[in-house]
């Protein structure tokens, strides 16, 4: 069935431009639906602040006729270890605004090796230590990364990579990945997006949980933030998904960001 999201008292009577307004939509209504659209066709109005809501960030609230698989956004994979533990290996990031991925190493010999390889291309290439952690820093084009490793294992602490993309209506982009604290052989991942748009402030935050081995999010919570500067209001939207195998998602009942721990 396809649905299109307008009201029925904004149909037009019959004409070659369409430009004439209804004078009485409760009459012609029936008639213009029977000309111009198909049988299967569902017309109603969507809440206009909610649909403001999807208009920026990563998630939306609802679906539309194009749902989001998470899967085309982030792609995660793990590998097992020397200990027989399943850790990570890789995390690609597709940004919203560009084609290049973000890509994360979970061992820091295979993140070596990819530098060595010159899978990766560093700019400002910085690196230091202390007795337990290597930090390194350095920009791929408009990216920053910023990674921990562990100096024993070498395994990923934290990873964050920021992005501002260019363009007319430049938005600030950043995700971070790090083993979860109180959920065990799993990862948080924290997605953050911040934008004007015309006289407003958007900013989107998204936290998913992975556990180990899986390649979608168990769950997901957003929040978003819209502030309107002229008038001086700030308002807010929050709403969890949980996720098939597939990478699809449906939002629930719950919306406490509790649910993914």
């Amino acid at each position: 069935m396809k649905i299109l999201s307008v009201s029925p008292i904004h149909f037009n009577n019959t004409s070659s431009n369409g430009t004439n307004p209804v004078q009485n939509p409760q009459i012609s209504f029936g008639l213009k639906l029977q000309n111009t659209l198909h049988n299967d066709t569902v017309s109603f109005k969507k809440n206009e602040e909610s649909a403001f809501f999807n208009e920026f960030g990563l998630l939306q609230k609802e679906y539309d006729e194009n749902p989001i698989n998470i899967k085309n956004l982030f792609n995660i994979d793990s590998k097992e270890n020397a200990d027989k533990k399943i850790v990570l290996n890789t995390f690609k990031w597709n940004l919203k605004n560009s084609d290049k991925p973000v890509l994360f190493f979970g061992d820091q010999k295979a993140f070596a090796k990819a530098l060595g390889d010159k899978e990766i291309k560093t700019q400002d290439f910085e690196s230091r230590d202390d007795s337990n952690t290597y930090y390194i820093s350095y920009r791929d084009k408009n990216i920053r990364y910023n990674l921990k490793y562990d100096k024993l294992s070498g395994k990923l602490i934290k990873a964050s990579a920021s992005t501002i993309t260019k363009g007319d209506n430049p938005a600030f982009e950043r995700v971070e990945i790090k083993p979860s604290v109180k959920k065990q052989n799993s990862y948080i991942v924290h997605y953050k997006f911040i934008q004007s748009i015309k006289n407003s402030s958007a900013v989107e935050d998204t936290y998913l949980l992975y556990e180990a081995g899986k390649d979608v999010p168990e769950a997901s919570y957003t929040t978003k933030h819209m502030y309107y500067r002229s008038m001086g209001k700030d308002k807010q939207q929050s709403f969890v998904k949980v996720y098939n195998e597939d990478g699809f998602s449906k939002n629930v009942q719950d919306t406490r960001r509790t649910i993914l721990y």
